[in-house]
């Protein structure tokens, strides 16, 4: 049984570590972190570990956020999405795999520091063209909190829903009791 415990600098809400770079300036090598990944995915009960602080303080002593909607231009992604297993904040953990895009989403906001959650929401939905889905279903639902997520193969809304008469209500004809 292998279980791989790596660190990574920067996770966006697709699950993609980037653990070599900072935007374009080279911090370090992968150091194998794929390998063993991928070796303890593979191994018999095996489990791998991407840890990383929620924030961390810049030069000039602003706060930022790890997890962030998209990677900061230039940064390497060490290890893709599909191989991400669990993903460790000080906030908890969350296990990525066999997760859609929406669900990795979700997770890995909840991961993020309290104070920066909404920022991170809020910056799926200024990536998006005024007037789309995402501004009529904000207007729409607002504190239920949906927001577009903003991938290279497709947009995908995501909803987080309290209860089930707002499941009813956003996706009539979707939900229907066999």
């Amino acid at each position: 049984k292998v279980v791989s415990i790596n660190n990574t600098t920067q996770m966006d809400l697709q699950g993609q570590a980037a653990s070599e770079s900072d935007g374009h300036r080279h911090i370090s090598g992968t150091g194998g972190q794929l390998q063993f990944v991928r070796g303890a995915y593979a191994s018999r009960g095996g489990k791998s570990f991407i840890c990383l602080p929620s924030t961390h303080t810049r030069k000039d002593g602003t706060v930022a956020s790890r997890i962030v909607p998209e990677l900061t231009p230039g940064n390497i992604v060490t290890t893709p999405r599909t191989d991400v297993m669990h993903v460790v904040t000080e906030y908890g953990s969350v296990n990525l795999k066999g997760k859609s895009v929406a669900e990795r989403a979700t997770a890995l906001i909840g991961l993020a520091h309290p104070e920066d959650r909404e920022r991170v929401v809020t910056a799926i939905g200024d990536a998006t063209v005024a007037g789309t889905e995402f501004e009529q279903a904000r207007a729409a639902y607002g504190k239920l909190w949906p927001w577009m997520l903003t991938t290279r193969i497709k947009p995908a809304i995501v909803v987080a829903l309290k209860d089930e008469s707002s499941m009813r209500r956003w996706a009539p004809g979707f939900y229907e009791k066999s």
